[in-house]
């Protein structure tokens, strides 16, 4: 009997330990995801120790997934991949004709992106820093599959430094994952052409997908940038717009850069 009870008293303690095993792993797998969220949470944007642009790193080159491999990548300033040339450049040109108004929906949706057609190339324009996010991304042509490999420069609305609405999309999931924290007077800065173009937010607001009317042009901001996200975050039903405004070229005010000229002839 006294064997029988001890025998029947281990099998209890084995069946008591699975729960416990089971809780613990469970808590371990939390406490792993609060500290990958807690590590790439930007602290300094609470504390007002936020980097200056210099002091964020430039962003790594695209390493394409295996579905994306027979493309090519093309960077500032390097040749365009054989083949690929005449076709890039007629792309790139008729998008840059769309009207916003012929746009029917804000883009920013992952799996509407993920089921659109691929590029001929991706086109990196040049790079999107925000220091109060510690955010650092390749700038690329087009918002759809372009999103996977950085943030996306809407074809349909002016160019970095342009006079217009530069827009620029990025995943909620991804690189604009805390843009709802940034307020009055944080910085975005653009590197394209050669030029460093420094934005300052002035507000943020949520609006529905369909509501395009955010491209255009914003008539008391003659330089506006507007970045666009999914929100709430985790549900995407709607679109985070973030706007901000020219203030500095190179280090200098607009206005002593251009000398009273545009900047795009």
């Amino acid at each position: 009997m006294g064997k029988v009870r001890k025998m029947e008293n281990g099998n209890k303690k084995r069946v008591m330990l699975i729960p416990a095993v089971f809780a613990g792993l469970g808590l371990a797998m939390i406490l792993a995801a609060v500290l990958i969220t807690a590590a790439g949470f930007p602290w300094g944007i609470l504390f007002g120790n936020v980097r200056g642009a210099e002091d964020i790193p430039d962003p790594s080159p695209i390493i394409l997934d295996k579905k994306d491999r027979d493309l090519g990548v093309i960077y500032p300033g390097s040749e365009q991949a054989p083949g690929s040339s005449a076709d890039l450049s007629e792309e790139g040109a008729a998008a840059q004709e769309t009207e916003p108004s012929a746009v029917t929906e804000l883009p920013g949706d992952k799996a509407d992106a993920d089921k659109a057609q691929s590029p001929v190339n991706y086109n990196v324009m040049g790079y999107l820093k925000i220091p109060a996010l510690k955010v650092s991304q390749n700038l690329l042509q087009g918002t759809e599959k372009q999103l996977k490999y950085g943030v996306g420069h809407v074809v349909s609305t002016a160019l970095p430094g342009e006079t217009g609405n530069c827009a620029v999309a990025g995943h909620r999931s991804g690189p604009f994952r805390y843009v709802d924290l940034l307020g009055t007077g944080d910085k975005v800065i653009i590197k394209y052409n050669d030029n460093t173009y420094t934005y300052s937010v002035y507000e943020s607001f949520t609006v529905s997908p369909n509501e395009v009317r955010v491209l255009e042009d914003v008539g008391d901001h003659a330089y506006t940038l507007t970045l666009i996200t999914c929100t709430p975050y985790l549900i995407y039903n709607q679109r985070l717009i973030v706007r901000a405004e020219l203030t500095e070229i190179n280090g200098v005010a607009p206005d002593e850069f251009f000398g009273g000229a545009d900047l795009v002839s």
